[in-house]
């Protein structure tokens, strides 16, 4: 069991010290208690002392030493009432970590009653590219752009204890010895077949480039990504590099570990959605009046929804693939846009609705892409939150990061083992490297903005894309992560590629639980 507890603390990459370990087994149940305790933490801590496992106990435990081992006393229970815990109010507020999905009726806490009619909206925009656009064309932009990607990334990767002490890489390349550094990846080079069985990558920094040398098939290393690598340098085998090399042990990710969401404090509720593409003949009026009309009844899901977040694509859009007028009912941008605006006239004039555009919308295709332009918002001529693409922001204290998606096609035919049918694991692969979109010059155009606006330098609570017509919904790693369907229909080019979408598919999820449901209107 010892083994068991700390290795998972090591996959977590948390050190701990000897007297925090015996706490630890000194549990009914340690690995429960170091999950249960690490979920509490939201980002995972890089060391655990004795003095914060204690702070963190239950004020009925006392912790004593006895013969020189460390001894938790718990009451004797007789009455359950009587002898439960005494809970501080931020305990009894903590959520499960990563708990699993929920629908009505099937377990979980019970959802409060509420009526979003009774609350003001509360949203804060903490990221957004909108007005702050400095991108100018000239080669100083993507020197500015990278660097900054570096230095975001190379933060989260020093967090890790395995790379507090990295180098750079013109350092390790002096030494024949174990080391660690962080770089970007500039090249791959995946293992031939009857040769060598290494992927061989090239990593820089600011101060030099190294080959880097692994074994493992599984990391599906990406251009442009930023990773740490702990490995021993040395000059080859049998001279096989002029230059030093490293191979490495360890690959590592600034991923995201047991996040602990946050939670609204009133009963209120979001509802996801995306990809509506009014103004294609494949659009689905009858779903789309549904869903509108559900929000407007008695249902006491819909009666919580104060927030109504659609992510890109809200049009079709005119001359975004060829021949595309002949799948348009409304071949005009502003009568799309003024359609739009009719569908969002029944929406309840409660309900908060925050727009950001996709690569079918009437702003430029490069990302991060800033919101509508006035002359659309005043065709839509509708109440509504305009934001950029992807952008970060709160509702009732919760962090959303919403982004359309087109980084999701990189992704697919790059990282192994996800496909267009697998979003969720698309997202969770996003969040392991802490970025939307990483490889530059591949399907998603980029601009290189002074600041890269898609690394995810901030754990949300709710990560939701849209771009490929599916519906899922799934945590990672306490993150939800959701992608919002579509309100259009298969297409000629969906139906010659066999690709089936999941329309009028509506996530829904209590801001005060973390709790979702996904309701179907097609």
């Amino acid at each position: 069991m010892r083994k068991k507890v700390l290795a998972g603390l090591v996959a977590r990459g948390v050190l701990v010290e000897p007297d925090a370990l015996g706490y630890i087994m000194a549990q009914p149940k340690p690995l429960e208690y170091i999950e249960g305790y690490l979920g509490r933490q939201g980002q995972a801590p890089l060391f655990i002392t004795l003095n914060d496992l204690k702070s963190g106990a239950l004020q009925s435990e006392k912790v004593i030493l006895r013969d020189g081992e460390i001894v938790i006393e718990k009451p004797a229970i007789e009455d359950k009432e009587a002898t439960a815990p005494s809970l501080s109010m931020e305990q009894k507020q903590l959520p499960i970590p990563t708990p699993p999905p929920r629908h009505l009726g099937k377990g979980g806490p019970k959802r409060k009653t509420g009526d979003a009619r009774e609350f003001d909206a509360d949203i804060s925009i903490i990221k957004d590219i909108t007005g702050q656009s400095r991108c100018s064309g000239k080669a100083s932009d993507f020197s500015h752009y990278f660097q900054s990607r570096f230095n975001a990334l190379s933060r989260l990767l020093r967090q890790r204890p395995e790379l507090a002490s990295a180098v750079d890489i013109q350092v390790a390349a002096r030494y024949e010895r174990e080391v660690a550094i962080i770089g970007m990846v500039r090249e791959v080079k995946p293992p031939k077949p009857g040769g060598t069985k290494y992927t061989i990558m090239t990593l820089e920094d600011g101060t030099g480039a190294i080959s880097v040398l692994t074994k493992s098939e599984e990391e599906h290393i990406l251009n442009d990504e930023v990773i740490g690598v702990v490995g021993k340098v040395s000059s080859g085998r049998n001279g096989r590099f002029k230059e030093k090399a490293v191979f490495a042990d360890r690959i590592v990710r600034p991923e995201i570990y047991g996040h602990r969401p946050r939670l609204g404090q009133r009963p209120l509720s979001a509802a996801f959605i995306s990809d509506i593409h009014i103004g294609s003949k494949k659009f689905l009026p009858k779903a789309w009046e549904q869903f509108a009309a559900w929000l407007r009844g008695d249902d006491p899901l819909a009666r919580r929804v104060k927030y109504l977040v659609i992510a890109g694509d809200m049009v079709d859009g005119v001359g975004v693939f060829p021949s595309q007028e002949e799948e348009l009912e409304i071949s005009n941008i502003i009568g799309q846009y003024e359609a739009l605006g009719k569908l969002l006239e029944g929406i309840p004039e409660h309900i908060e609705v925050i727009m950001l555009p996709g690569n079918h919308d009437g702003v430029r295709l490069s990302e991060p892409q800033p919101a509508l332009p006035a002359q659309l918002v005043k065709a839509i001529s509708a109440k509504a939150t305009y934001v950029g693409n992807p952008c970060l922001m709160t509702l009732d204290g919760v962090r959303v990061l919403a982004y359309h998606g087109k980084g999701l096609d990189d992704y697919v035919g790059n990282v192994g083992k996800v496909s267009y049918a697998q979003p969720a694991r698309i997202m969770a692969e996003m969040l392991k490297r802490r970025h939307l979109c990483p490889i530059y010059g591949g399907k998603t155009q980029i601009s290189p903005e002074r600041t890269d606006h898609l690394v995810i330098d901030t754990v949300p609570d709710i990560f939701v894309t849209g771009h490929i017509h599916a519906a899922a919904a799934q945590r990672y790693e306490g993150v939800l992560t959701i992608n919002a369907s579509t309100w259009q229909d298969q297409t000629p080019f969906q139906a010659i590629h066999n690709i089936q979408p999941d329309p009028g598919r509506v996530t829904v999820v209590d801001l005060d639980t973390s709790n979702y449901e996904v309701k179907r209107f097609y």
